[in-house]
């Protein structure tokens, strides 16, 4: 969620971004290449966002479920996920699954390479700059 955080120190141009970590490029970001473009594939890392369910749902509800939720992506919401940094992907439960797991995988390699032991962190409102505020959904009629 970093780009989210930072996006407003980027347009005042307090950073500049060098490199996107997904293995595509961001729509929003099209002159920005990815890690591996700029010769560092290790850092290559897609930011994942899905549904997870208890373990042992059966694989119909999962597709029942990911069946609805493309049903109602249509291009309103799909632009609103791109200008947050999303690169939209409405694939599957066992894509998803598939992908989850190669994530994982990577992340414990390079937890282990680096002898880097998890910690929790969390991230408040109050810690972003003035205008970052990460709660600036629409707010429900009365």
């Amino acid at each position: 969620m970093a780009r989210h955080y930072s996006s407003c120190d980027r347009e005042a141009g307090k950073i500049k971004l060098l490199v996107v970590t997904n293995s595509v490029r961001a729509p929003t970001l099209p002159n920005i290449p990815t890690a591996t473009e700029a010769g560092h594939p290790e850092l290559a890392f897609d930011g994942l966002v899905g549904f997870f369910g208890p373990p042992g749902m059966p694989l119909d509800l999962r597709e029942r479920i990911a069946a609805d939720v493309r049903a109602v992506t249509d291009a309103i919401i799909e632009s609103r996920l791109i200008t947050t940094g999303q690169i939209v992907n409405l694939g599957g439960p066992v894509e998803f699954a598939t992908a989850t797991e190669q994530q994982r995988a990577i992340a414990r390699a390079q937890r282990a390479s680096q002898r880097i032991r998890p910690t929790p962190y969390v991230v408040s409102s109050a810690s972003l700059p003035d205008g970052c505020d990460n709660r600036r959904l629409p707010q429900r009629a009365a």
